[in-house]
């Protein structure tokens, strides 16, 4: 019997839509230095203390400091591997920067991996050579699953 791989990390039927994001956070965090460094265009980042408007047109200040890099817009796949990938061909060149945030306790550095079902219920599969240099790069990684 042979296994076709591509039935397990291609484009998945049940996937509505997946994306991949590499999250630093901290009260100290300075995005604008993360942006600088890496030559990355986060996809959302703001510093602790800076503003914004709530839903309801209330303004509040950020509780804490963020910078993520997602594959939402540079990627339209419904393969989530695929997003992984292209999020490691981005954050691994990096990766000497990032490892100071990695080992100071006052940050969060963690990969949201996000998969919505087309249907109730679905799921994905990483390769495990994959799963572990996704590891490599964060403390935390956090799945989200939508039905």
């Amino acid at each position: 019997m042979t296994i076709n791989l591509g039935d397990y990390y291609g484009e998945n039927p049940a996937c509505r839509k997946t994306n991949a994001s590499f999250v630093i956070s901290g009260d100290n965090l300075e995005p604008v230095i993360i942006t600088e460094c890496t030559n990355l265009a986060p996809t959302n980042s703001f510093a602790k203390g800076d503003k914004f408007t709530t839903k309801n047109g209330r303004i509040l200040e950020r509780p804490s400091g963020l910078w993520s890099f997602g594959t939402e817009i540079i990627l339209q796949s419904k393969s989530t591997q695929e997003h992984v990938l292209r999020l490691l061909s981005k954050i691994e060149p990096q990766k000497t920067f990032f490892e100071k945030y990695l080992r100071d306790s006052n940050y969060r550095v963690a990969v949201a991996i996000w998969w919505e079902a087309t249907d109730e219920h679905g799921g994905f599969t990483l390769a495990s050579e994959v799963l572990k240099k996704l590891s490599s790069i964060c403390n935390d990684i956090d799945f989200f699953f939508v039905g």
